[in-house]
């Protein structure tokens, strides 16, 4: 957040030396106004006696100066803390960005899409490229027996491992136990298909 700053120049002391008082986020602050070379900015002569009205105006002039660059510091100082902020929150949503790109994909990548996605792969066998997703496939085809025993695979995985809604999630383990399943259930064949 931007800091509010505000500040007004003003003498003191017995050679009227200039300062500038300003408030950042409502705390009081004094700085002393110095000239490029370091020499404190005073509105007297070196004898103490008042300038002339032109030398007091250049004076001035090089008290508002020096507050300007001491205030310029400072809303570089802020700027740069504000283009931090901004920075670190950039990351933040690219991070956040993968997260759901990562989790959209885990979307598609669920037990009930996973025909579909299997459908939309491009590297899919020969035998279910001539179908496309979502369309209606022929009995007594390859590519119906894969979607005979998917269908199997997901109702078998919503009665025994009722957790494991993402593709992702099916270990060797369970495969291997849907396998033995499908073994003690059908013909020899079976266990290959």
């Amino acid at each position: 957040m931007a800091k509010k700053l505000t500040g007004r120049i003003y003498t003191a002391g017995a050679k009227a030396t200039y300062y500038l008082r300003y408030k950042v986020q409502g705390k009081d602050n004094r700085a002393r106004l110095l000239d490029p070379a370091g020499r404190p900015i005073q509105g007297t002569g070196l004898d103490g006696e008042p300038l002339s009205r032109a030398a007091a105006a250049e004076v001035r002039k090089a008290a508002e100066a020096a507050a300007a660059r001491h205030l310029a510091h400072l809303r570089e100082t802020d700027r740069a803390e504000r283009l931090r902020v901004v920075l670190n929150d950039i990351r933040d949503a690219e991070g956040a960005a993968a997260e759901a790109e990562a989790d959209a994909l885990n979307d598609r990548a669920t037990i009930a899409g996973g025909w579909d996605l299997f459908m939309a792969c491009p590297k899919r066998p020969a035998s279910c490229r001539r179908y496309r997703a979502g369309e209606e496939i022929p009995l007594h085809t390859t590519a119906a027996n894969y979607l005979t025993y998917y269908n199997r695979l997901a109702a078998w995985l919503k009665e025994k491992h009722r957790k494991t809604r993402l593709l992702s999630e099916v270990t060797p383990d369970i495969a291997a136990a849907f396998m033995d399943d499908i073994a003690g259930a059908g013909a020899a064949g079976t266990f290959n298909k």
